[in-house]
């Protein structure tokens, strides 16, 4: 398999509080040519590209009078 699989979760919580929200989030990465730095980076920017709405989304859900 020349793809690895990153996933995890963003949690948005406050330094007075708990977690306010999670998003479950999952990214890929190509691993063909061992550059581990690059599919790293690569991975963050596909699970960012593929979930962009929705953390925008929890972030306002989470911070309404801030996220306009």
């Amino acid at each position: 398999n020349d793809q690895v699989r990153a996933s995890g979760a963003i949690l948005l919580s406050h330094h007075l509080g708990p977690t306010i929200a999670s998003i479950q989030v999952t990214g890929f990465a190509d691993v063909r040519d061992g550059d581990l730095e690059r599919a790293e980076k690569e991975a963050i920017e596909n699970l960012w590209a593929v979930h962009q709405e929705a953390i925008r989304n929890k972030l306002r859900e989470a911070f309404p009078p801030i996220m306009r």
